[in-house]
């Protein structure tokens, strides 16, 4: 619940976004760090072990998602997963297809 839901913020790895709108460049050395969340399909991007830890982080608060009686808590549970990535590393990272990496700020 709380993961789909969580995904829904995401930005669609299939669709381009401009590194001009709400982004950080990286350039194309970059190199996702173990907690970096690389908003992407596939298997490299479901293996990757930031992935990994997001999945389990929003798996270990799934109780308290479903558990909040109001909107601010659940929104608040989202911005702690997502303010506790953001904190161990760049965050959500995306590769553009001109194989610059940047960091999608909104989520």
């Amino acid at each position: 619940l709380l993961f789909s839901f969580f995904l829904s913020f995401l930005p669609d790895p299939t669709t381009s976004m401009t590194p001009s709108t709400s982004t950080r460049s990286l350039g194309r050395d970059f190199v996702p760090g173990p907690y970096d969340v690389i908003c992407a399909r596939g298997k490299q991007a479901f293996c990757h072990p930031g992935n990994r830890y997001f999945r389990d982080y929003v798996e270990k608060r799934t109780d308290m998602y479903a558990s909040a009686t109001s909107k601010a808590q659940r929104s608040s549970i989202v911005s702690d997963i997502v303010d506790t990535v953001r904190s161990l590393g760049n965050g959500f990272v995306k590769k553009e297809s001109n194989g610059h990496w940047f960091v999608v700020d909104e989520v």
